[in-house]
């Protein structure tokens, strides 16, 4: 009975405050998420340190996104537009969530605001979401197909947030690794810039 309450408690809240749950549970998953993904990549490196603005920056946008917009689409929008309950509809939702969504919103956003958090100006930002566009549209879509189809057919609206928040343990730390995987190397070519000599430059920045 105990171990029931939280739980209810919980669903009461996810009812009652759908974008305030959504927001916050996302904002702490994806932070613990970048984190663990950091601690992992510099496993054996002494002198690796822990980028505090990169897991802002996905506090900040599993905050804003998933309790505003994302939240949005999944209890009004698609319901509203597309309805729920059949097959068809799930397979519709599917399309217009894993494929629609990150082309035309998700992802722009996604580079965009993490750029700005990091500190990066609008034109880097941009930069990087040109240079890695497509790569992020194919891994999003081909991870999120299958997980939102049983998602919008078997979860109820106001817990799919929830699904998603525990699958994003998975692609988030790709997404984090994809989207940041170049900072490191180019902090370590900058290092050694100072040291060596333009050869040796030129044969780090090649094997990376």
């Amino acid at each position: 009975v105990s171990a029931s309450r939280p739980a209810k408690a919980f669903e009461a809240v996810a009812t009652r405050r759908p974008y305030l749950a959504s927001g916050v549970s996302a904002a702490l998953f994806l932070f613990a998420t970048d984190v663990g993904t950091q601690r992992v990549a510099q496993q054996g490196d002494k002198d690796a340190r822990w980028d505090w603005r990169r897991s802002a920056s996905m506090l900040t946008w599993g905050f804003f996104w998933y309790g505003g917009p994302q939240q949005w689409y999944w209890t009004v929008l698609f319901p509203r537009l597309i309805g729920q309950g059949t097959v068809t509809q799930a397979g519709l939702k599917t399309f217009a969530d894993c494929v629609l969504n990150p082309l035309l919103t998700y992802n722009p956003c996604f580079y965009m605001w993490t750029g700005f958090v990091k500190g990066k100006t609008f034109e880097e930002s941009l930069d990087q979401l040109k240079a890695e566009y497509f790569g992020v549209c194919f891994g999003s879509v081909a991870f999120w197909v299958p997980v939102q189809f049983c998602n919008f057919s078997f979860v109820p609206v106001h817990f799919q947030t929830y699904v998603v928040s525990g699958m994003n343990v998975l692609h988030k730390s790709w997404l984090s690794w994809f989207s940041n995987r170049k900072s490191g190397v180019k902090v370590a070519v900058d290092a050694e810039d100072e040291q060596v000599e333009c050869f040796s430059l030129a044969m780090t920045s090649h094997v990376a």
